[in-house]
């Protein structure tokens, strides 16, 4: 009989502060506060991640493991790009002396939070946020770029694995590099035209239309991952990034179209809502889906209740993917039991 592989719920998260958006947000505009505010969120969300034993992959600008502008500077390699957009060097970039008195451009006591947490990869993001697809780069250039990556998190005691790429901007004849450098896995894109990598340039606001239109209403190929997809024949695995969570305010109607995609994109096709319907295979009380006809599915009232989303107030329920830790919990979708 064929064994049937466990799916599997990656995380991957970039860190990146001010290192990521520097060529068109500056440091006095209102997006500045989201940039400010990751000190609060990213040692809150590892909490969480740690009190449900949950994985995630952090992938790190090299530049912020400095712990002063003199060990920055020690750090830059001598071979960089020249972008023919020049808003793209970062070497050019005023920053302070430490991360005291600059912590938008230095983070070395976030990357110790990070190592220091149980289950958290510390990947990267290039050393510079460099950009594979700019006209002005080139593999020399990449090269020395990696190296001063993975010299960055030597010093801080991180053995570098896997790589996100600034804007996806991956460059397949680099592959060897990342192979000879350990690296052995790479965030890619889905699936589809839209979602081809490319540079600024051609990345247009047609092609930004029409990625932030799929992401709500998906039109393409299936964004699940089989596992001998995973394996690539350079070598390197594509960890394919699949679901982007945008963020929104509670209450308005982003958020509600939020929830709406949650529960399209959920395996169990589920967003359910509390009503009596039976007894599920656990002698629970089922639940029935509000997802549409197309999309009706159940859910095990006592079997929900274990996850971290439990029912709120609202009466709402959302199930979710991943086996938590606190034991696992069934949903039936027409008449098929799936053990989450």
């Amino acid at each position: 009989m064929p064994t049937t592989m466990p799916g599997a719920l990656v995380l991957s998260l970039d860190l990146e502060l001010h290192w990521g958006v520097r060529d068109h947000v500056t440091l006095d505009a209102p997006y500045a506060a989201n940039l400010r505010g990751a000190r609060d969120a990213i040692p809150a969300m590892l909490d969480t991640f740690a009190a449900y034993e949950a994985a995630c992959t952090w992938a790190t600008v090299g530049m912020l493991f400095a712990r002063s502008r003199a060990e920055l500077e020690a750090m830059h390699p001598a071979r960089r790009p020249r972008y023919a957009d020049a808003r793209l060097d970062p070497y050019g970039e005023p920053v302070g002396d430490d991360e005291a008195r600059d912590p938008m451009h230095f983070a070395p006591s976030l990357v110790a939070r990070i190592a220091g947490t149980p289950r958290q990869e510390i990947a990267t993001h290039t050393y510079s946020h460099y950009y594979c697809l700019e006209p002005g780069q080139d593999e020399a250039a990449f090269a020395a770029d990696l190296d001063a990556a993975v010299a960055s998190a030597a010093l801080h005691g991180v053995h570098l694995r896997s790589i996100v790429y600034p804007r996806n901007q991956r460059n397949a004849a680099y592959d060897r590099l990342l192979r000879a450098a350990g690296i052995v896995a790479y965030r890619g894109q889905p699936r589809g035209w839209v979602h081809t990598p490319r540079g600024g340039g051609a990345t247009t606001l047609p092609v930004r239309a029409l990625r932030l239109a799929e992401a709500y209403a998906p039109a393409g190929p299936s964004y699940l991952v089989r596992w001998d997809e995973v394996a690539q024949p350079s070598g390197l695995c594509d960890v394919r990034a699949s679901f982007f969570v945008r963020p929104v305010r509670e209450g308005t109607a982003m958020h509600a179209i939020e929830r709406a995609r949650a529960c399209l994109g959920c395996g169990a096709r589920s967003c359910a809502r509390r009503a009596s319907g039976g007894s599920c295979t656990c002698g629970g009380t089922r639940t029935t889906s509000a997802c549409g006809p197309k999309r009706t599915s159940r859910c095990c009232e006592r079997c929900s209740t274990r996850s971290p989303s439990a029912a709120s107030d609202t009466g709402w329920s959302r199930c979710r993917w991943p086996r938590w830790p606190t034991g696992r919990w069934r949903h039936t979708s027409r008449e098929r039991v799936v053990d989450r």
